[in-house]
C-alpha cells in the first residue's frame, strides 16, 4: 500500500498492523517519525516522477491519497469562505490532487481511494470525471475504485468530539484530519475478505 499525504498515518494503520508493506509519503518534517513514513514532496514534479518510477512499488495493491483539505474546507476561517466574505476570488491549489491522480494512473493499483472533505465534492468529482464520490463515511468523502466499506451502525467519528485543540500545536491540523482507525480497518476487511467472481468458475 502507498499512503499519499499520509499525515499521522490513520488511513494505512490497519494495513500496517495486518503486516502489509506500507509506504507513507509525507513532506512535513514533524511527521517523519511516524513508522513507515518516507519524505516525499508531492508538489515537486521531480519527486513525483521519482516515486512513479520506483519499480519495487509498481505492483502495489492499494493507493490511498488524502490531499490537503484546507483549500476545500467550508469552515468559517478556511481560505475560500474568508476570501468570499472579503469579496475576493479564491482558487484552490489543485497540484496535490493532480499529483495523486498522476501517481495512481501510472502505478495502476488494483484499488485506489482519494479522500477529502465535503467542500471538495464538486471540484474533485469534476477532476476525476465522475458525478459524485463513490462513498461518504461521516466527514470522509471517498472517490476511487474500492469495495464498499461497511461501517458499523453505531460508528461515529470520535476525533474532535472531546479534544480541546491547542491552536499553537504545529500538528493540530494533522490531528484533526487523521483518518479514523475503524475506516482503515473496514477498508482492509473489504479488500481482503471480498469474494472474487473467479472463485465461482
Amino acid at each position: 500500500m502507498i499512503d499519499l499525504f499520509s499525515g499521522l498515518g490513520g488511513a494505512s494503520e490497519a494495513f500496517v498492523k495486518a503486516g502489509w508493506e506500507v509506504m507513507r509519503c509525507e513532506n512535513n518534517e514533524l511527521l517523519l517519525d511516524v513508522p513507515h513514513t518516507w519524505k516525499w514532496d508531492l508538489t515537486n514534479d521531480l519527486e513525483i516522477d521519482t516515486l512513479i518510477h520506483m519499480p519495487y512499488w509498481n505492483n502495489c495493491d492499494l493507493i490511498w491519497a488524502s490531499p490537503p483539505c484546507l483549500d476545500f474546507s467550508r469552515g468559517y476561517n478556511a481560505p475560500a469562505p474568508t476570501a468570499e466574505r472579503e469579496g475576493l476570488d479564491f482558487k484552490p491549489d489543485m497540484k496535490p490532487l493532480r499529483a495523486a491522480i498522476e501517481i495512481i494512473k501510472e502505478k495502476n493499483p488494483k484499488y485506489w481511494v482519494i479522500e477529502n472533505v465535503a467542500g471538495a465534492s464538486k471540484i474533485f468529482s469534476k477532476e476525476l470525471g465522475v458525478n459524485a464520490p463513490r462513498q461518504i463515511i461521516g466527514p470522509y468523502f471517498l472517490w476511487g475504485i474500492f469495495p464498499h466499506i461497511s461501517m458499523p451502525r453505531s460508528w461515529e467519528r470520535k476525533i474532535g468530539k472531546t479534544q480541546e485543540w491547542n491552536i499553537n500545536d504545529p500538528l493540530r491540523a494533522n490531528k484533526r484530519a487523521i483518518i479514523d482507525y475503524e475506516v482503515s480497518n473496514r477498508l482492509l476487511k473489504a479488500i481482503t475478505e471480498q469474494r472474487q467472481l473467479t472463485e465461482w468458475i
